[in-house]
């Protein structure tokens, strides 16, 4: 039931204090679909079952990451029970032993104007650690008031990878205030890994170096306001740690 399609830090906490009163015991958690050589029959599929599907092309994970992180901190995976679908069990012990490792990429903070109506901002090749988990950005965007009598531009990161392959992340940004933003470039499906209680299982898949990043600002329709600058404040990788018990 979450059709909004940015959540920010009023939702997310408003989602997690709901979750820490009801304290439930077992879960679901329905991974976002890779549409990656995905069929149209497939898609179809997937969309019957009412599996999940990134909202508006922001993924879920991007979309919400307070809530996501909250669920890895609190829940243990106990095993598949259909297609797309896993049981999760309450593991309270996690929240104490699961820590996070961020590390700069060597992009320094630069703010670029903004001159056309889709404009594309290279921020550079990152200096990725091997084994990072996830990539998070801080960005403010600039627009003039006229954005409230409009809307804002639909943002988008380019993710260049070592072996060639390139995905482009949409997501969502709160006008002229500093805004965190957190994204995992590898396969959506792969992010239900983190709650095996064995960290060793997280990152099965091959995971190539992120090679190059850039930012994407352009129109969805004629009444998008087009900004006048976007600062880049902070490039990081991040990488999540279970200790033992």
């Amino acid at each position: 039931m979450q059709a909004y399609t940015a959540s920010g830090p009023y939702l997310a906490q408003l989602e997690i204090a709901g979750l820490e009163r009801a304290a439930p015991p077992i879960g679901l958690y329905l991974p976002d679909l890779d549409f990656h050589d995905l069929s149209e029959e497939d898609l179809t599929h997937w969309r019957n079952l009412d599996l999940s599907l990134p909202v508006d092309g922001v993924a879920n994970f991007t979309r919400t990451p307070e809530v996501w992180f909250w669920l890895v901190r609190h829940y243990r995976l106990e095993q598949p029970l259909s297609t797309g679908v896993f049981g999760l069990q309450s593991d309270l012990s996690r929240a104490a032993r699961i820590t996070m490792q961020p590390r700069a990429l060597g992009l320094p903070p630069v703010t670029y104007p903004v001159r056309q109506r889709s404009s594309v901002v290279d921020l550079g090749s990152p200096d990725w650690p091997s084994g990072a988990d996830f990539l998070r950005l801080r960005l403010t965007v600039t627009y003039s008031f006229l954005w409230k009598l409009r809307k804002p531009e639909r943002m988008q990161l380019e993710i260049t990878r070592a072996d060639g392959s390139r995905d482009f992340q949409w997501f969502v940004l709160q006008p002229n205030v500093s805004n965190e933003v957190w994204f995992y470039p590898w396969r959506p499906p792969d992010l239900v890994r983190y709650f095996d209680a064995d960290e060793s299982h997280w990152r099965a898949s091959p995971r190539p170096a992120i090679t190059r990043l850039r930012l994407l600002a352009t129109p969805l329709d004629w009444v998008s306001q087009q900004p006048s600058e976007i600062a880049v404040e902070a490039v990081d990788a991040v990488r999540l740690t279970l200790s033992a018990q």
